[in-house]
């Protein structure tokens, strides 16, 4: 494609098609934003204790990771639910 013939996106810096460029300005970023993570819900810090720790045997698990409290956050405070 010859280059007097594109155009670059201000947004994006890609080069368009002239033919393009209304498609492609209608689109334009939505491509390039990254997936927004899900958000823990509530029950998924809450402590189970009708679970185990998955490395080390203890209880509660923090049901999100599986994993008791200082296996999930590093820190021996958290443990017997205490986060």
């Amino acid at each position: 494609m010859n280059l007097d013939t594109q155009e670059k996106c201000p947004k994006c810096g890609n080069n368009i098609a002239k033919r393009n460029v209304r498609k492609h300005a209608a689109k334009c970023g939505k491509r390039k934003r990254p997936k927004q993570a899900a958000l823990p819900k509530d029950d998924d810090m809450e402590p189970d204790w009708t679970r185990v720790c998955e490395n080390c045997g203890a209880s509660p698990v923090v049901p999100i990771t599986g994993m008791c409290g200082p296996c999930s956050f590093g820190e021996a405070s958290t443990a017997g639910g205490n986060w």
